[in-house]
């Protein structure tokens, strides 16, 4: 298995959870989520995306260094219209440290592919009107 799988793999595997005021819940890769399907229904959208600007391009990178890609995120994202949720991608086998992370709602895939290609990520998490997270690569 060459690298790129085994990242491929690490992140189909990775729990993207998602801080709600009724409850965290987890998304997960290729399952339907019925609490993703509820926030669309609540916020009249139908799509979202799972940012994160840690460890960029999957190299580990210093806790300030993340701190500062994050924020960096959060600014980029200041003047936009979506809802924003926290969130954390979370390795169940903790050989990866968790990621601070979004939950964009209402997002386009290609604005979403392109704001992962900014902070220089090499996937995201996409789901449409199904509420199915699918990965990304970019």
């Amino acid at each position: 298995m060459t690298m790129t799988n085994l990242l491929i793999a690490a992140y189909q595997n990775t729990h993207y959870v998602v801080h709600d005021a009724n409850g965290d819940f987890v998304l997960k890769v290729n399952q339907r989520s019925l609490a993703l399907n509820n926030l669309y229904q609540k916020h009249g959208v139908n799509s979202a995306a799972f940012i994160s600007a840690y460890n960029p391009y999957s190299q580990i990178t210093s806790a300030e260094s993340n701190a500062k890609a994050h924020a960096e995120l959060c600014k980029i994202l200041s003047n936009t219209s979506y809802i924003i949720y926290q969130g954390l991608g979370v390795d169940p086998t903790q050989k990866w440290e968790s990621e601070k992370s979004l939950l964009l709602m209402g997002i386009s895939l290609s604005k979403a592919c392109q704001l992962g290609v900014d902070v220089k990520q090499n996937a995201i998490l996409f789901a449409d009107e199904i509420a199915i997270p699918r990965l990304v690569l970019l």
